[in-house]
């Protein structure tokens, strides 16, 4: 809470229940957004025969106050408008601009919008999804940043969103299929305590979520570096995927992170039954799993292996998907737990952790300077705009350097059991354009030792 007077025009978030300790936090993060010179929103009218505007609050004060007086209403998320997370899948060659943008969205001076770069089969969603919320805010990066755009803002953006929408390269059958099966974990649990089926029965049942979450989890969006901050930092309502492609979309073409969160819990028992088929099938008295069976048998030839490939080919496909999608939903579940500690109190653990998940992650840019400033709004460091890799990276560090004293103390006070030893020599050789990913700048970023015997 950020005053106790009725002044319309002053931010008084004051939540309830379960959002009440939230209330700082989004008073300070949109009194921040709300009066910064470089944020920008998509308003989109209440009457869909207007066009949209892009306008900026810190100089508009009609939206301005529209948007405090909602936010001062507000008993659970306070958060005037939306955001976007999007892959952008344009180069230098070819940049997909979309000249007739102007024909929808006018510039702040009330001029058409000038044309922004975006993939054909991308459009008809996005106004899909404008359109059906009227008189809503959003924050469209294409519309709404420059070149310019100070990055110790996008944390913010993200993190006091009303709700982010990640468009993803799939085919809308895929969400579409996930979203008929998200209320199934009931009747899921109750087949696996019971054994109501056979193991082969369960997967049977179980395929097609197996298949259509390995596709979804597939998608470029979770390969990105950019787009790991837009998982984790969303606080309002989360996080919702729609495939990019749905220009018609329907509550049945939307799914929201939890709902994501669900398939991956009933992963693991879907997991445990194809091994169990496997190994119960295979030929114990030569080999003890079915991967030695497969082994022995490009070896040694004394085994058939199509009849082998035939027995298991089902279980042996379904494992194989279900370990590929162990690293995004790892990714997800490590980001989910950072997220809840930053808006409560400072854990030095979470930050550790969570360079620690970098280390491991595949996920990949285009430039490379990305791999410090997809990360700088999770990661709290003021580092300028800079294009040279090695200076980004040595500010990156410089940083760090700092930060490593107060977590060291604070790690000592809230968690004995573990030390903070200090950043890897080998950070100091890191070179992010020779970087194939994020585990190759942050693997063993810093050394962490823990004392079992003091736990």
């Amino acid at each position: 809470m950020t005053s106790d007077t009725a002044d319309p025009c002053r931010i008084n978030v004051d939540l309830k229940e379960n959002w009440r300790i939230y209330s700082d936090f989004f008073a300070q993060g949109l009194a921040t957004l709300l009066s910064h010179p470089h944020f920008s929103l998509v308003y989109v009218p209440e009457n869909g025969a207007n066009k949209m505007k892009i306008v900026k609050p810190a100089t508009d004060s009609y939206h301005r106050e529209r948007m405090i007086q909602r936010m001062n209403a507000a008993i659970y998320n306070p958060s005037p408008y939306y955001a976007l997370s999007h892959l952008w899948g344009v180069s230098g060659s070819n940049r997909y601009l979309w000249k007739e943008i102007g024909d929808y969205v006018d510039d702040e001076n009330g001029q058409p919008a000038e044309p922004i770069s975006m993939r054909p089969e991308k459009r008809a969603t996005l106004l899909s999804l404008l359109g059906r919320n009227p008189d809503s805010y959003w924050w469209i990066d294409v519309l709404c940043a420059r070149t310019d755009t100070p990055l110790d803002i996008m944390g913010d953006i993200y993190a006091c969103c009303f709700r982010c929408y990640a468009m993803m390269d799939c085919e809308p059958s895929v969400i579409s299929q996930l979203c008929m099966m998200k209320d199934k974990e009931y009747e899921f649990n109750e087949l696996v305590v019971f054994g109501n089926l056979s193991p082969r029965q369960l997967i049977d049942r179980y395929l097609q979520l197996i298949d259509h979450f390995h596709t979804f989890t597939n998608c470029q969006w979770w390969k990105r570096v950019w787009t790991w901050q837009e998982m984790v930092l969303p606080l309002g309502r989360g996080l919702y995927f729609i495939a990019e492609t749905a220009s018609h979309l329907s509550e049945n073409d939307i799914i929201h992170i939890n709902d994501v969160s669900t398939f991956d819990r009933m992963l693991l028992p879907l997991r445990n039954t194809c091994i169990k088929i496997i190994n119960e099938n295979a030929v114990l008295s030569k080999i003890k799993t079915a991967s030695a069976c497969i082994s022995e048998a490009v070896k040694t030839r004394s085994l058939d292996l199509s009849r082998i490939h035939k027995e298991w080919h089902i279980e042996i496909s379904a494992l194989e998907k279900i370990d590929a999608v162990s690293g995004p939903m790892e990714e997800m579940r490590r980001a989910k737990c950072y997220s809840a500690y930053r808006m409560v109190e400072f854990d030095p653990m979470s930050i550790v952790d969570v360079i620690e998940s970098f280390g491991t992650s595949p996920r990949r840019c285009m430039d490379p300077v990305d791999y410090v400033y997809g990360v700088l709004g999770v990661i709290p460091f003021d580092i300028p705009r800079m294009t040279d890799p090695k200076k980004v990276w040595q500010q990156f560090l410089s940083h760090l350097e700092k930060l490593i004293p107060p977590l060291k103390k604070r790690m000592a006070s809230m968690r004995p059991q573990v030390k903070i030893q200090g950043i890897n020599d080998r950070a100091y050789q890191v070179d992010l354009s020779t970087a194939s990913n994020m585990a190759d700048v942050y693997n063993n970023l810093i050394i962490v030792e823990v004392d079992a015997s003091k736990w």
